[in-house]
């Protein structure tokens, strides 16, 4: 059985209090009990030292870039990248685990910025469109682990912003094939995306934009008549650009 991964919390506490009072100050403060070697072997491993205050270093764009380069080789030189940037390497393995770039035995670990990102920019988005805003905001986990951790934090990819070729038939009461006649002729253009589970999804979707352009350059393939009073309203906010939920 390996070693309990440590909570970012845990982590923060050591990095805190083991420079003013070692291992008693970090204990009084842990919610679980853990070994006096262990508080002491984590805190070199973030070069918390007694006695000399802990030195949050700044994680500049320059050396993100080439801590990323360095994980993708089969080998990362760790302690090079650490003394060409004057930080602690110990301080560089905990960025690499809390950025998606190096993992536990079992899962990476995720930071509270990139969980914020998450449940405040990726409702109702795909796990590889999620993954998008991660990476730019300077996260690099796998897809997979993004698919996982938002069903672990509740956050939605159920998207609100496209529908099926099925649902677009209902709701504009025009047979099934007609909306895949559209679709393979190239005038309205599909959507891919993928699944809770980050995997291709086996549906064909078609963006709420995409839909408007198509019935504004082609109006005569509708007939107002036939759309049901149930859509009247939807309909009217999709060709006025307002957000309609066809549901």
């Amino acid at each position: 059985m390996g070693a309990t991964a440590w909570p970012e919390e845990h982590l923060a506490i050591i990095a805190d209090e083991y420079p003013k009072g070692g291992v008693a100050a970090v204990r009084r403060r842990l919610s679980t009990k853990r070994s006096d070697a262990a508080i002491r072997s984590t805190a070199a491993r973030l070069g918390a030292k007694r006695g000399k205050g802990y030195q949050r270093q700044p994680m500049t764009p320059q050396l993100l870039s080439e801590l990323n380069k360095a994980y993708r080789s089969k080998a990362p030189n760790l302690q090079a990248l650490a003394d060409k940037h004057g930080v602690n390497v110990g301080w560089l393995k905990y960025q690499a685990r809390t950025r998606g770039l190096a993992r536990t035995k079992k899962s990476h670990r995720w930071a509270p910025e990139a969980d914020e990102i998450l449940t405040e920019r990726c409702e109702g988005l795909s796990p590889s469109q999620a993954r998008r805003h991660l990476t730019k905001a300077g996260f690099y986990y796998p897809l997979t682990s993004v698919a996982w951790r938002m069903q672990v934090l509740k956050v939605s990819t159920e998207c609100t912003d496209a529908m099926t070729p099925k649902h677009i038939s209902q709701a504009l009461g025009v047979d099934f094939k007609a909306v895949r006649r559209w679709i393979d002729s190239g005038h309205l253009k599909p959507w891919k995306r993928d699944n809770h589970l980050g995997e291709p999804h086996h549906y064909t979707w078609v963006k709420h934009e995409d839909l408007r352009a198509f019935l504004i350059k082609h109006p005569g393939e509708i007939d107002l008549r036939r759309i049901p009073p149930a859509f009247h309203h939807w309909f009217i906010d999709l060709l006025g650009n307002r957000k309609g939920d066809a549901a």
